[in-house]
């Protein structure tokens, strides 16, 4: 059921910086959905290979695809470079909406409907397995995903791109990550982070969420 939903609300999209749905099979053994396939992979993968590609650009069109999904009343849940792919012109496509985790079937996914008030209509609990060093203070205390979470986790993308790559706070111990980032840990500006894109980052790393950007 957790896949049909998921279905449910990804066929529903039609945004340029969004990863399109074409169809799925919930009922195979195994499960799988069908997308448009993107030879230039994730965004990590672009960089690696187009050294002076715009990473502003790839952020903008990051943050228009995450504009829509807010619009529509959906939480990603789980953005991060890997999860962003290229399209043949360049540009940028917010990618896996929790699908990745459906043949799981110990793990419930990360993408939560949201209802008028913000607030998840069908909570769901939090795979953290591999996404840590993206969650928001919050993720760590009560576990839920918002619009605000996601917002955090775009400006660790958005490290991720001037970074080569680098998880963000990697210095920090998983088990002590929540409780360090409690106490106002953030990742350190490096110079290859240009001031315009390290502005946006601190107010997506705002300790309280009402006052990250929206």
């Amino acid at each position: 059921k957790e896949l049909l939903d998921e279905v449910f609300i990804w066929r529903s999209f039609s945004h340029p910086n969004l990863h399109q749905f074409l169809g799925a099979a919930p009922f195979e053994q195994p499960a799988f959905v069908v997308s448009p396939f993107c030879a230039n992979g994730n965004a990590l993968d672009y960089l690696a290979k187009n050294r002076k590609a715009d990473k502003m650009q790839i952020l903008y069109d990051i943050g228009r695809g995450m504009e829509y999904l807010h619009g529509q009343n959906v939480v990603h849940g789980d953005l991060k470079a890997r999860n962003v792919l290229i399209n043949d012109e360049g540009r940028a496509l917010v990618a896996d909406f929790g699908l990745a985790k459906f043949e799981r079937v110990t793990v419930k996914s990360a993408v939560a409907h949201l209802g008028p008030d913000s607030t998840p209509t069908k909570p769901k609990t939090l795979n953290l397995v591999g996404t840590l060093h993206w969650l928001a203070p919050e993720c760590f205390r009560d576990g839920e995903i918002t619009k605000s979470t996601d917002t955090w986790a775009m400006g660790m993308c958005a490290y991720e791109l001037f970074t080569d790559g680098q998880v963000p706070l990697v210095e920090i111990a998983a088990d002590d990550l929540g409780e360090r980032l409690a106490d106002g840990a953030r990742p350190r500006h490096v110079d290859a982070i240009p001031k315009s894109a390290w502005t946006i980052m601190e107010r997506c790393w705002a300790h309280e969420p009402v006052t990250r950007p929206t």
